[in-house]
C-alpha cells in the first residue's frame, strides 16, 4: 500500500515530527482515535490535557482555520465544515516546516489573535513547555 497524494502523506509526516518532539520534551502524548477530531494530538502536562492542531506549512504561512467550504466527504456522504481551532478551544497550534523539519508552536491565547493565516517569520513561536522532572536513569 503506498499514499495516493502527498497532502495524507505531509500531514502525516507534520504530526510524526510533533509526536516525537513532544515525547523528547518529556510529555505523554495521546493520538485521537479518528480523523474526525478538531486536534491531533493531546499531550499531558502535569496532569492536564493539551489539546494539539498541527498543520503542515506553506511558504511559512500558518492557519489558525481551515475553510473547506461545506465540501462532501463521500457521495451522499457528510458535510466537511470549515474549523476556527481557536473558536474550539484547541490550547496550542503547531506549524511544521517539513523541509527544514522546524516546528512553531503558538497557545491559544497568542494564535486566537492572529489573521486566520500568519507568517512564522514575523510572529514568534512561543516556547512549549519542557518536563524537566524526567530522570535520567544512569543505572545499565
Amino acid at each position: 500500500m503506498t499514499y495516493k497524494t502527498n497532502t495524507n502523506r505531509n500531514a502525516d509526516l507534520a504530526e510524526t515530527l510533533v509526536y516525537a518532539d513532544l515525547i523528547r520534551r518529556g510529555w505523554i502524548v495521546l493520538i485521537p482515535s479518528s480523523r474526525d477530531s478538531t486536534y491531533d494530538l493531546v499531550v499531558e502536562i502535569h496532569g492536564a490535557f493539551k489539546r494539539v492542531q498541527i498543520k503542515k506549512m506553506t511558504a511559512h504561512k500558518l492557519p489558525r482555520l481551515v475553510e473547506r467550504g461545506n465540501q462532501k466527504v463521500t457521495k451522499n456522504g457528510k458535510i466537511r465544515n470549515s474549523i476556527d481551532y481557536a473558536e474550539c478551544g484547541i490550547e496550542w497550534l503547531a506549524g511544521v516546516d517539513l523541509e527544514t523539519q522546524e516546528i512553531y508552536y503558538y497557545p491559544l491565547d497568542v494564535y486566537a489573535s492572529k489573521p486566520k493565516t500568519f507568517s512564522v517569520k514575523k510572529h514568534q513561536s512561543a516556547p512549549f513547555p519542557v518536563n524537566e522532572t524526567v530522570r535520567k536513569n544512569t543505572d545499565y
